[in-house]
C-alpha cells in the first residue's frame, strides 16, 4: 500500500507507478500495456493521485498527448470506463490504492499571505472534513460598491491565486516541474493575454 503524502509520499508513489507499469501483465480494455509511457505522463498521475485526498483505489483517465489532461479520479472502475470509451487519445491507469495519514480538512478562511512577508498569517481560522464541503463562493466586493461572487464545488479546488504575482511565486514554479518549461511559458502567455482582454 502506498502512504501519499508530501515530497516523500509523491516520490514512494512514481516508483510504485513506474514498478506498476513494468510488472502489470494484462491490460485493460483501455490500456495498451504494450505503449511505453512518458515520464511526463508518470508524474502527472503521481501528482494527480497524490492530491486527490482519497483513501482507497483509485482510476485515473488521462491523455496519453502531453500534457497529459487529466479528464477524472475515480474509485468507481465503470465511471472510468464510461469516460475513456468517450474520447480518443485517453488512458485508464490504476487502480492505484492510497491512504491518507490525516483526515483531509478544508481550512475555512484560509491561509493568508500579504505578499510581504516570509510568513503566513492567520491559517487557517476553522476547519472542516473535505468530504463535508459542497461549494466554495468567494465574493469580492469593490470600491465603487459592486460585487464579483464566484462558487467553485468544494472538494476540487486546494488552492486560489488572486494575483500574477502569486501565480509567479507559487503556481508556475510547481506546473514548470509538472509539465515542464514551456507548457508552462504557455499557460502563463494565456494567462497573460486574458488580463489584457
Amino acid at each position: 500500500m502506498v502512504q501519499a503524502s508530501g515530497k516523500q509520499g509523491l516520490n514512494a508513489l512514481l516508483v510504485v507507478l513506474i514498478t506498476w507499469f513494468l510488472i502489470t501483465p494484462a491490460p485493460s480494455a483501455a490500456q495498451d500495456s504494450a505503449r511505453a509511457l512518458p515520464a511526463s505522463l508518470l508524474r502527472r498521475l503521481a501528482e494527480v493521485t497524490d492530491g486527490q485526498g482519497i483513501s482507497g483505489r483509485v482510476y485515473i483517465v488521462a491523455r496519453y498527448a502531453f500534457p497529459h489532461e487529466v479528464l477524472g479520479v475515480f474509485q468507481d472502475r465503470v465511471r472510468a470506463d464510461a469516460v475513456v470509451a468517450r474520447g480518443q487519445g485517453l488512458g485508464l491507469f490504476g487502480p492505484f490504492e492510497t491512504t491518507i495519514p490525516l483526515p483531509p480538512k478544508f481550512f475555512v478562511g484560509g491561509c493568508v499571505h500579504d505578499g510581504t512577508k516570509s510568513a503566513y498569517g492567520i491559517c487557517p481560522q476553522r476547519t472542516a472534513a473535505l468530504p463535508d464541503v459542497r461549494s466554495i463562493t468567494l465574493i469580492t466586493r469593490l470600491q465603487n460598491g459592486d460585487s464579483i461572487s464566484v462558487t467553485y464545488p468544494g472538494p476540487t479546488i486546494d488552492a486560489v491565486f488572486f494575483t500574477l504575482d502569486a501565480m509567479d511565486k507559487f503556481a508556475f514554479p510547481y506546473y514548470t516541474r509538472l509539465v515542464g518549461v514551456e507548457e508552462t511559458a504557455r499557460m502563463r502567455a494565456d494567462l497573460v493575454a486574458r488580463l489584457h482582454d
